[in-house]
């Protein structure tokens, strides 16, 4: 997956890395995402045997609950005379899809920040026997025998790193739509029937939102506004989608345009940033939530992201749909030559 979430290492897991990886003391950092960050959960010692170490994994990992493991290895890298480590990622299938999506889009974070070379293997795995001795053999054995992955297979491979693979907890016949890691949403009826009424020529404003908890996108708002007072519609702490059909005349013609806003607090004009967890499942629904105006045979006539209301500007909209004409600049005409004048 390409998408970062933002989230970054510790300082002290920065140091407790570094530490074991010039010292050689200590065999495993366990991690886990706590506010925000990537922390330290557990350190083990571990021993000189490399293959029973490995075991030890087994004993940190929790049924349901995704984690890290940045495991030293004995080999040794020759340009930074460190060693060479496993990522390992536990993901397992039981977590909600926005912790697996979360774990997924940070696994990159290790890399940038302690370097690519310094992992020897990645490793994803999504219940405990990918793990240990045996699962690190078969991981092994896998990555010798395996020929190259044709493009299915490569995104049947993203599908299942993400946990969404043959996802069956969307009742059969609800609508759905697909965020762009893939993740399939299921969409409340309401959304649905406000969206074709917003293009039926109904209200001309939709709100949506995604219920986090239960992983669904929902209907937030459905009302007439007038284009003035479409900034008094943005939450001030929670990201939204809305959908608003400007109907209005423009050189004497009736016009209406359909304009898609995606409002995403960052703590600017009175408002209040939330978890990056929630802004980045929002972020990559923007694709999926245009799809249910699309679905429609609507087309977006502008798109807008901001941060606060005061960033919803009318004349930037009307600036941006009816661009105001360019002006030439007028050049002065040159005298013609002596010899072409008349006498």
């Amino acid at each position: 997956m390409s998408h970062s979430s933002g989230i970054e290492l510790s300082t002290d897991l920065i140091n407790k890395f570094k530490d074991m990886n010039s010292s050689g003391n200590g065999r495993f950092i366990q991690a886990t995402i706590v506010d925000e960050t990537i922390n330290i959960k557990a350190i083990e010692q571990g021993t000189s045997d490399f293959d029973a170490d490995l075991d030890l994994v087994l004993k940190y990992l929790v049924e349901g609950e995704p984690s890290y493991i940045l495991f030293r290895t004995e080999t040794r890298d020759d340009i930074t005379n460190g060693y060479k480590w496993l990522l390992l990622a536990y993901i397992p299938d039981r977590a909600k899809v926005r912790m697996k999506m979360l774990y997924s889009s940070t696994k990159a974070r290790f890399r940038t920040t302690l370097g690519g070379s310094t992992f020897l293997y990645e490793i994803h795995g999504t219940v405990f026997s990918d793990f240990g001795k045996s699962g690190y053999e078969a991981f092994l054995r896998h990555e010798m025998s395996a020929p190259p992955l044709t493009e299915e297979e490569e995104e049947r491979e993203k599908e299942i790193e993400l946990g969404v693979s043959g996802l069956g907890a969307v009742p059969t016949g609800m609508a759905t739509v697909t965020a762009s890691n893939g993740v399939a949403f299921p969409v409340d009826e309401e959304v649905i029937n406000a969206v074709k009424e917003l293009c039926d020529g109904g209200n001309n404003y939709v709100q949506i939102g995604i219920d986090i908890d239960n992983e669904r996108i929902v209907l937030q708002a459905q009302k007439s506004v007038e284009i003035d007072h479409l900034g008094e519609e943005v939450p001030l702490t929670l990201p939204a989608f809305h959908f608003y059909r400007w109907d209005h005349e423009y050189e004497g013609q009736q016009m209406s345009k359909i304009i898609y806003i995606f409002s995403c607090p960052d703590g600017s004009g009175n408002t209040k940033s939330g978890p990056v967890k929630q802004r980045m499942l929002y972020s990559t629904s923007k694709g999926a939530v245009e799809s249910v105006l699309t679905g429609n045979g609507k087309e977006v006539d502008l798109k807008l992201e901001i941060n606060a209301p005061k960033d919803l500007s009318v004349n930037d909209i009307q600036d941006k749909i009816h661009p105001p004409p360019v002006q030439e600049k007028k050049m002065f005409a040159r005298p013609k030559p002596k010899f072409c004048r008349k006498k």
